[in-house]
């Protein structure tokens, strides 16, 4: 259920994005997944992922034998997907893998040697709760966010996919998440787009650490896209966990929406995740009570760590549903 309902979404957010013509003659339905980590994530790294690579990734959509990165088993899917977007978190992308593989540029750095020295005690999700937290305060530790480094994992993940994308049969869509959580609110954002290396050679992911206001990220995309060319498609998740912020009625600065940022939110985020491994966000209990499948995969667990942590509370801002209603 859950891979339809995010195939269902990608080939929205590709007739979005232009490249599906309903109208033709001959539609093609074409299924896959727009919302995949890697290695690169910290989040996935931290919680065990400590082989799988973008390339893994590819090779395993298009049907290739890869080797399991928890069981360590060869595993091969039945069925090859037709596109992929990898989408690790563009915070600290690629940053944790590195420290704990002893990079030179890294080890330079304080924070560097310090967590490399936790890894190897076998402390590494003190390491995360630290990096959750640095997400949570929006604030970047500049040891771990450097121009040089964040520069060279990007072009590793546009190349890798530039090497997997085969026109007609498989496409590797280049893509990341923009992971905004501020005070634990999940604002988070799945990117990709369909052009290829030499546009995505010109920018580098936006990321939290940038801002965690909606509004800036869609600014971003509306500049990036104008000077780059680069048709971007955003796809909203786990509105479920936003503490009422993703379908919210104000703006970030407490202003009430109008028809410009309703405008706006519509050209670049055309579609929205329904369900995901952190619960559904179509409707709750609360909100819903005469439906009886309302309580389909509810999720409890705010994003957070230390101040920010917590349980969800159902709020009509966090589900589609309320949403579509207004």
């Amino acid at each position: 259920m859950k891979n339809l309902l995010k195939t269902t979404v990608a080939a929205a957010a590709l007739l979005a994005a232009g490249t599906l013509n309903v109208g033709a003659e001959e539609t093609v339905l074409l299924w896959g997944d727009t919302h995949l980590h890697t290695k690169n994530s910290p989040d996935a790294y931290l919680l065990q992922n400590r082989s799988a690579t973008p390339d893994d990734s590819y090779k395993y959509a298009k049907g290739l034998p890869v080797i399991h990165p928890y069981h360590k088993a060869r595993i091969q899917i039945g069925t090859p997907l037709d596109f992929l977007v990898v989408t690790d978190h563009a915070e600290y992308m690629g940053v944790i893998p590195r420290i704990v593989d002893g990079d030179p540029l890294l080890l330079q750095t304080e924070t560097g040697q310090r967590y490399n020295k936790m890894a190897a005690e076998g402390k590494i999700l003190e390491v995360f709760g630290e990096v959750i937290e640095d997400a949570n305060t929006q604030v970047a530790n500049p040891d771990l966010n450097s121009e040089e480094i964040n520069r060279t994992v990007w072009s590793e993940i546009v190349e890798a996919a530039e090497r997997h994308n085969d026109p007609g049969k498989f496409t590797a869509f280049i893509g990341w998440e923009w992971s905004s959580i501020p005070n634990g609110a999940n604002l988070h954002r799945i990117i990709f787009m369909p052009e290829g290396k030499s546009v995505a050679d010109q920018f580098l992911p936006y990321t939290l650490f940038d801002s965690s206001k909606p509004e800036d990220f869609w600014d971003w995309l509306t500049e990036t896209s104008e000077a780059t060319g680069a048709s971007f498609v955003a796809i909203p998740h786990n509105s479920n966990i936003s503490k009422g912020l993703m379908f919210p009625t104000a703006d970030s600065e407490g202003r009430p929406i109008d028809a410009q940022y309703a405008r706006t939110r519509m050209r670049w985020e055309p579609v929205v995740e329904i369900a995901q491994i952190k619960g559904d966000s179509e409707t709750h209990p609360a909100l819903s009570p005469n439906d009886e499948f309302a309580d389909f995969e509810t999720y409890e667990h705010i994003i957070g760590s230390g101040e920010f942590a917590g349980t969800a509370e159902a709020d009509a801002g966090d589900y589609i549903r309320s949403a579509l209603l207004w």
